[in-house]
């Protein structure tokens, strides 16, 4: 599957990412850096769904890692059952200036994580 995306730089001090999957989701992504926490806070904006989803962004290796936990909004929308217990991390890999391998896992017990969905995309 395909997406595109678009960054826009608020003057320095967050991006904003626009991702449009079409038949699956538009939506938005807002990440400024925290240097109280020495990482990125990460929200996530889906208007089709009604879905918002806070995370915390950090580098691991060459990958970009957001987790935090699910709501019930992004539960609803991915057609899962709401668990208050749930962790959702997506993954951003091979990131190159013109496209990126992203993946988004799930997990219950904080060690078993389970591939949600996942995405070549390509920026546009």
């Amino acid at each position: 599957m395909l997406a595109s995306g678009t960054r826009l730089r608020l003057e320095g001090r967050a991006i904003q990412d626009v991702f449009a999957v079409p038949g699956l989701f538009y939506g938005t992504s807002l990440r400024f850096y925290d240097p109280k926490i020495d990482a990125w806070q990460v929200f996530w904006i889906d208007p089709l769904k009604s879905v918002f989803f806070r995370m915390i962004g950090r580098a691991r290796g060459k990958e970009i890692v957001n987790e935090g936990k699910e709501t019930l909004e992004l539960a609803r929308a991915y057609g899962l059952p709401a668990d208050t217990n749930a962790t959702v991390r997506w993954i951003f890999a091979d990131i190159t200036p013109h496209s990126f391998h992203s993946r988004s896992e799930r997990t219950t017990d904080g060690a078993h994580w389970v591939v949600q969905r996942e995405y070549l995309a390509r920026r546009k």
